[in-house]
């Protein structure tokens, strides 16, 4: 989030809860430096998402800050940003890995045709063999009917 980003949020949640800028006003020896520390930690997460963490404290999901908390707020809203992050991340892994898991499934299931065919296949052969032992049929014949089961 850059600058202005951060003035345009900071607007918003100091509208929210316009107790964060009363604390900051009478509780601050320097706001206007503590407010530059909050424009830095809050530096590395985008506009929105720190527009999430505001929206969860309003709609009752995430409770907000307590009043000894008020300090903490901006490394709270960075703590929330990264925990959802990792939450997607682990969502997004979990999915990549499902989906493989099926197109591999997918894959096998492609493929028990043809282990039924050569099951078929090595049968006929092993009968066949057991004929030319026999003497039933030749060697000849016994190579045809090989060549019959697995070129058809």
């Amino acid at each position: 989030m850059n600058r202005a980003e951060f003035d345009e949020f900071k607007e918003r949640l100091f509208t929210a809860f316009p107790s964060f800028r009363t604390h900051i006003n009478t509780k601050s020896d320097n706001p206007v430096g503590t407010l530059e520390t909050w424009a830095m930690t809050l530096s590395t997460i985008e506009l929105e998402e720190a527009d999430a963490v505001l929206n969860s404290w309003l709609d009752g999901t995430v409770e907000p800050p307590k009043a000894f908390e008020l300090d903490y707020v901006a490394i709270l809203i960075r703590s929330r940003v990264g925990f959802k992050r990792n939450e997607r991340s682990r969502y997004n892994t979990a999915k990549s890995l499902y989906d493989e898991q099926q197109a591999a499934k997918s894959r096998r299931e492609s493929y028990k045709p043809l282990f039924k065919d050569l099951e078929k296949a090595f049968e006929g052969a092993k009968a066949a063999w057991e004929r030319h032992k026999s003497g039933e049929i030749t060697l000849q014949e016994w190579n045809q009917i090989c060549k019959e089961l697995t070129c058809d």
